[in-house]
């Protein structure tokens, strides 16, 4: 069934991936990124040529008033949304101490403060109706810290909350929150990374000051070597296309898509004690797939 679908950061990576695959799929879909006229207006216009299904609108997740701007946009071209993608996201790269506090500002304002600006923006309908999908991209590195990334660990770890959370609270309206957690994928993420600005505090540390560079450089060097197979970011934009079409109540709230470190066990760990959780709390019934919750 076509459903109309919103992605955020569409512009490059598995944002432009998803909405080319999923308008190819039959859906309508709404490819959100900033400078749509300046920067981002070759993709924009890629994205448009593909395909008479996908519309191209101006928003940045980092500004309330780009949201609400973008959200009128939408409505008032009779656009209705049934699905959202929260896959706009920064990475930064560095030792924690030599990030500002500003820099660590950003790119949770991005990450996390974003997202949650995005929940807000189609909930209202989507509560009116009782039905809806939202599909959170967060990482491995929101379930394990990766030395080299931990500032973009703690945004993908609070977010990792906030749509579970969110679940619990939205399944009996009828509506889905889900995460998907992408592996290493060979985008332009990684290479797009920030490092902090205060270079000397991170030559203070000596040796240390090079070790989030090797670590970037072993994930890149691991995306090259696996492009066609673990590192392929395809996986993910099949993932998210296989969790559209699943009926409300059968969607796992965690997909891991290509190498997952242990992190597929690590879910199914945790899962079995999040459902010990909520039995013991006598609110088992918070999860959409829970029986006791259906019917």
């Amino acid at each position: 069934m076509s459903q109309t679908i919103l992605i955020t950061g569409a512009s490059t990576g598995l944002g432009y991936l998803m909405a080319q695959a999923l308008a190819d799929d039959g859906h309508n879909v709404i490819a959100t990124m900033r400078n749509v006229t300046g920067r981002n207006a070759t993709p924009a216009a890629e994205l448009k040529a593909h395909s008479d299904k996908i519309t191209v609108v101006e928003l940045d997740v980092a500004s309330q008033d780009s949201v609400d701007t973008a959200m009128k946009q939408i409505s008032a071209q009779g656009l209705q949304v049934d699905v959202l993608i929260n896959n706009a996201g920064v990475v930064h790269s560095g030792l924690i101490e030599a990030f500002s506090i500003e820099e660590l500002q950003h790119e949770m304002n991005v990450n996390y403060f974003g997202i949650a600006r995005m929940f807000k923006a189609v909930l209202p309908d989507m509560r009116d109706r009782g039905d809806g999908l939202i599909i959170t991209i967060s990482s491995l590195t929101g379930r394990l810290v990766f030395p080299g990334f931990p500032t973009y660990s703690a945004s993908k770890f609070a977010v990792e909350a906030f749509a579970e959370g969110y679940r619990y609270e939205l399944g009996a309206l009828g509506i889905d929150s889900v995460i998907v957690e992408p592996g290493p994928v060979k985008t332009e993420l990684l290479e797009k990374s920030a490092t902090p600005a205060d270079e000397d505090l991170t030559a203070s540390y000596g040796p240390m000051a090079t070790m989030p560079t090797e670590v970037e450089g072993a994930f890149s060097g691991f995306m090259v070597e696996n492009a066609d197979t673990a590192a392929d970011p395809m996986q993910v934009v099949n993932d998210v296309s296989k969790l559209i079409a699943m009926p409300f109540g059968t969607r796992p709230l965690r997909t891991v898509s290509g190498a997952d470190f242990g992190v597929r066990a690590f879910n199914d760990a945790v899962e079995s004690i999040q459902a010990d959780l909520l039995e013991a709390l006598g609110i088992a019934h918070l999860d959409p797939n829970n029986d006791a919750g259906k019917g």
